[in-house]
């Protein structure tokens, strides 16, 4: 079994915790200016204007994800200045942000937890000073007095963890290590699988709404009468598997009734955006000869309309009912493709081109692509919903689809050939 780690082009390698701070002028400065000739001043800094310009195109930041990265940076300007827990228990004591505990604060850092939270800055920060509180707790930053010994993580706990084992019961070592990751923030993601497989796919399906596109369909047509907040909430309930699917299609497919269709999908084909990376992975598995298709929980013709920008060769989704004058009646027409019917396109997918269902990889981020999933012989949890990660073969959490090419063992070398 290989232990694989992925990580952020832009991050250093954080086997080390000294490591993590980069000495590169795009990166952020620990600001430890010395004040009277000794006592550091709390701040985080970039060194200059043209410096902050420049990092900005190294790091290829649109200027709204300019914007959000640079309201993180002000918040732990601020942060940086209290007394932060010094362990994750109730009512710990608290301790003043140590200069290494700074360092840690690059923009490397700030960017890698945008990109997971899909780029959403409270959830950003958030996770940021979850990571700051676990470093406390587990030794990897010391905090005399007060770190606990017995929980201390050493370098002999954590240097075998890109080792290839062969132990005689890997999905045991597999559940128990899955299960332990889940319980502290995540900077990193891990995958498992057997590194004698990994370039064997045959068959990929994906789901469509926030994963092979950015948007969720249903809520941009909710858009056209102004209801996208009450759709949005119900499809959240169902992609946290808060929600039978079916009853929550209904629901929402119920408040578009009297939206005209006439010309709603041609000029949803301009406002959806295909996913970063989609493209060029699928022009990779398509020369490795491998079949593709999408089965959404959302639209038949917007679901064509990708398989025909991606080069798939199936699209699966659901028909939306229409009246006489071409409004939307409330209704969906034949079978709800949910997580059982996904499920079962994907099977029916193989049989058809002779594939065992072990050859085959299921990628989605919602409660109802679990099912596929599990079907399929691997399965890609997408930035998915926390409860979707848990249960889902594997987790990737990065801005690219196209990383799903190094999770299958080729090279950044081997990238290249596939995807030109």
């Amino acid at each position: 079994m290989n232990f694989f780690r992925k990580k952020d082009k832009e991050s250093q390698d954080m086997s080390n915790s000294n490591s993590m701070a980069s000495n590169s002028t795009a990166s952020l400065q620990s600001g430890l200016k010395k004040a009277n000739g000794n006592e550091s001043t709390d701040q985080i800094s970039v060194s200059s204007k043209s410096t902050a310009a420049s990092a900005r195109a190294d790091f290829d930041l649109t200027e709204e994800q300019q914007a959000q990265y640079d309201a993180v940076l002000k918040h732990f300007q601020e942060y940086i200045k209290t007394e932060i827990p010094v362990n994750d228990q109730p009512r710990a004591a608290t301790h003043p942000v140590l200069d290494v505990e700074k360092s840690w604060l690059t923009k490397e850092c700030f960017l890698r937890y945008l990109r997971a939270t899909k780029w959403k800055t409270d959830a950003a920060i958030k996770r940021i000073e979850e990571s700051l509180i676990w470093r406390r707790t587990f030794g990897v930053v010391y905090i005399e007095g007060h770190t606990d010994e017995a929980k201390k993580l050493t370098p002999e706990l954590v240097e075998p963890e890109n080792l290839t084992v062969e132990p005689e019961h890997p999905e045991a070592i597999e559940t128990f290590i899955k299960n332990e990751i889940l319980t502290i923030p995540k900077e990193y993601d891990i995958i498992f699988q057997r590194q004698s497989t990994r370039q064997d796919k045959k068959l990929f399906i994906f789901d469509m709404d926030s994963t092979l596109i950015y948007q969720e369909v249903i809520e941009l047509i909710a858009a056209y009468a102004n209801i996208e907040d009450k759709v949005a909430e119900i499809t959240e309930r169902a992609m946290n598997g808060e929600l039978d699917f079916n009853q929550s299609l209904q629901q929402r497919v119920l408040l578009l009734k009297g939206i005209d269709s006439t010309s709603i999908w041609e000029e949803l084909k301009e406002k959806i955006k295909i996913t970063k990376g989609a493209r060029e992975l699928c022009k990779a598995l398509k020369k490795l000869n491998v079949v593709m298709g999408v089965c959404s929980g959302g639209f038949i013709p917007l679901a064509l309309y990708v398989k025909e920008q991606l080069g798939l060769d199936y699209a699966y989704a659901n028909q939306l009912g229409t009246t006489a004058d071409l409004k939307l009646d409330g209704t969906t027409n034949g079978p709800v493709v949910n997580g059982d019917k996904k499920a079962q396109l994907l099977l029916e997918i193989a049989d058809k081109h002779s594939i065992n269902p072990k050859d085959a990889v299921a990628v989605g981020d919602g409660a109802n692509d679990l099912k596929m999933m599990s079907v399929a012989g691997w399965g890609v949890a997408w930035n998915a919903k926390p409860t979707v990660q848990k249960q889902a073969p594997s987790c990737l959490n990065s801005d690219s689809l196209q990383d799903i090419l190094y999770i299958m063992g080729y090279t950044d070398e081997q990238i290249q050939d596939l995807i030109n």
